[in-house]
């Protein structure tokens, strides 16, 4: 068993995370191979391919096995036959951690994070919005990486303050982003097997420590020229913030009254955007990247 550190965790895992960080000490959460069950009894919710009863969630990742989340401590995972560790370790980072996050109490946004002079902000946005490639393009303008694809809030509402827990240092880039910023693909590790998507090593580490947010920015592809850039506030940054949860309906599932408190506390806390940025963002980055500066600057 050994430890590693990310996400404001620290994880006794039986299976290897080559891409966290390791550590030394006490740990949160341990991660170890065992017997899961097919199906949770009784369920109180369930989706394709998950399922949530009192204090556990099960999920399946299709040809690699089943991870059940128990009490935002535990993650027991049954490989499929075949699956190797890397794939385990994909599995566990893409499908388990977030559920575990809101177990213990975070609201688990789908963004990147990118800490600027002028305070961090979150890229959030679904699945081909651009974090990624925004987010490198930030780096390259010489900020420092705090999370990609997945960033924890932690919310004090003595201040009230909303701070995002560094991630591990990997960028996830899509094989057209990676050339652009002058990577070659072939000398980079994928993802996962077949998906032309390519691991990428900061230079710059992410913090050890929780970063103050500044601004949530959602990525928007537009089929209209040109960028925007909007304040949303009142509803509708609630709207917002909800849409960009992480797992939005196992988050649900697990408690929808927890989680609709956790998103208005944010949403009265930090400021929303709404940036649109044409389709095809490689060619307008330098732009969005003057735009996140300038709401960080505020």
């Amino acid at each position: 068993m050994r430890l590693y550190c990310g996400y404001g965790l620290v994880v006794r895992s039986e299976i290897a995370l080559q891409d966290w960080a390791a550590t030394e000490g006490s740990w949160d959460v341990d991660v170890r191979i065992g017997q899961t069950p097919c199906g949770l009894s009784p369920s109180t919710a369930s989706g394709a391919r998950w399922e949530v009863s009192p204090g556990c969630v099960l999920v399946r990742v299709d040809r690699i096995g089943r991870y059940l989340i128990t009490g935002g401590k535990e993650i027991v995972v049954t490989p499929e036959d075949g699956a190797t560790e890397a794939e385990l370790a994909f599995g566990l980072l893409g499908a388990a951690i977030g559920p575990l996050l809101h177990q213990r109490g975070s609201l688990v946004l789908h963004a990147s994070a990118i800490n600027i002079p002028g305070g961090t902000v979150a890229l959030a946005g679904h699945s081909g919005a651009g974090k990624s490639t925004l987010l490198l393009a930030c780096l390259r303008r010489g900020g420092s990486m705090i999370t990609d694809d997945m960033a924890p809030l932690d919310i004090d509402r003595a201040g009230p303050h909303v701070r995002v827990s560094p991630g591990i240092p990997l960028v996830n880039a899509w094989c057209d982003a990676a050339e652009h910023f002058g990577y070659q693909p072939s000398q980079l590790t994928p993802v996962r097997a077949r998906l032309q998507k390519f691991k990428i090593r900061p230079e710059t580490p992410c913090p050890a420590a929780l970063q103050p947010l500044k601004a949530i920015v959602v990525l928007e592809p537009s089929r209209r020229p040109g960028i925007r850039c909007l304040p949303v506030s009142g509803q509708a940054a609630f709207v917002a913030v909800r849409a960009q949860t992480r797992g939005l309906r196992i988050v649900e599932a697990l408690g929808r009254a927890s989680h609709f408190h956790r998103v208005s506390n944010v949403a009265s806390v930090v400021p929303v955007f709404r940036l649109e940025r044409p389709d095809g963002p490689l060619g307008s980055l330098d732009a969005l990247v003057d735009r996140v500066y300038s709401l960080a600057d505020r």
